[in-house]
């Protein structure tokens, strides 16, 4: 709930286990309030909201890891293709 509040969300209303929410247009719909949301429900909120699980990563970055999470990801990112070699000989490049 705290994530949406960033894309301007706001509660609205509950009634037992389920939150309303709104934009301030008056677009929103409905998220239970459960510790744990199965994938496919996740993603249909997403969807009926218009975001994606990339627009929620910079937050979810921010609120397990900290602000420079972002930052350090960014330095542990290899700068070449790596090489693995097999026991045969061969070498495989990727990145």
């Amino acid at each position: 709930m705290k994530l949406l509040g960033h894309f301007g969300y706001r509660e609205t209303r509950q009634k037992g286990s389920h939150r309303v929410i709104k934009r301030a247009d008056g677009f929103g719909t409905v998220v239970p309030d459960h510790r744990e949301l199965k994938t496919g429900t996740l993603v249909a909120i997403l969807r009926q909201l218009g975001l994606t699980v990339d627009d929620l990563r910079p937050y979810l970055l921010n609120s397990f890891f900290g602000p420079a999470a972002g930052e350090v990801l960014r330095l542990q990112e290899p700068e070449q293709p790596r090489v693995r070699r097999f026991a045969c000989g061969t070498f495989f490049t990727y990145s």
